[in-house]
């Protein structure tokens, strides 16, 4: 298994790791083929923003089985960031000998045992060793960082420069439902309907409640404003 080459690989709009997906595989092309099809936030976004393999897959990594997942590990400590749904790294040897029917089912089970678990500071420092580690930079030092628009209910406006996570964590709002319905206005909650939004828990309801109303935005090249 160590002999083999493992990728760990981005599939964003962004070279920000902390935006997008971040994965493991073997064969970088049949995940990307397994993900255009998944009905999993990754595949859904995919779809939307018709994302491409060679302009939004890349590898960042190559390596060992471990190190690899160890890798993943670092840069999704816990459930819910970027579009990840999962936290990342491996439950085994095991996991990889296991149908995709049944990695499905272990990956809803690591989702669940995660639902509302707090980012603590260790979480936090992995992910800037990772990054790091990556050569990315967060923020305005990112020369890469994209400049986000944020549209309040009452029609105040915020820009944020690559930093659109820590803004949704102090504000409770839900990143992956802002990015879903970006430039449009997010609606209301409907049941029984694709929304970018499954109820995991009270904690990510309330979040997708909070974010009833806002609308995120790219900002157009050219225009100056403070920054958050």
């Amino acid at each position: 298994m160590n002999n083999l080459t493992f990728y760990v690989y981005h599939i964003s709009d962004s070279p920000d790791v902390e935006d997008g997906y971040i994965g493991v595989t073997k064969n970088p092309k049949r995940r990307w083929c397994e993900h255009i099809k998944s009905k999993y936030t990754i595949g859904v976004y995919i779809r939307k923003h018709s994302w491409t393999y060679e302009n939004n897959f890349t590898i960042i990594f190559t390596g060992t089985y471990k190190e690899c997942y160890d890798m993943e590990l670092k840069l999704r400590p816990i459930s819910m960031l970027g579009l990840n749904e999962s936290s990342g790294g491996s439950g085994g040897d095991t996991y990889t000998g296991l149908s995709i029917e049944r990695k499905l089912l272990r990956n809803k089970a690591i989702s669940k045992s995660h639902t509302g678990r707090i980012r603590t500071l260790e979480h936090s420092l992995n992910i800037s060793l990772a990054k790091k580690s990556c050569g990315n930079l967060i923020g305005s030092k990112n020369i890469n960082a994209k400049m986000w628009k944020l549209i309040c209910p009452k029609g105040t406006e915020t820009i944020i420069h690559g930093m659109l996570q820590q803004y949704c964590d102090e504000h409770n709002l839900l990143i992956t439902c802002l990015r879903y319905y970006i430039n449009d206005t997010v609606p209301d909650i409907v049941k029984n309907t694709m929304g970018g939004y499954r109820k995991k828990s009270e904690h990510s309801f309330m979040l997708r409640q909070n974010t009833t109303g806002w609308k995120l935005m790219l900002c157009d090249e050219g225009e100056i404003y403070f920054t958050y």
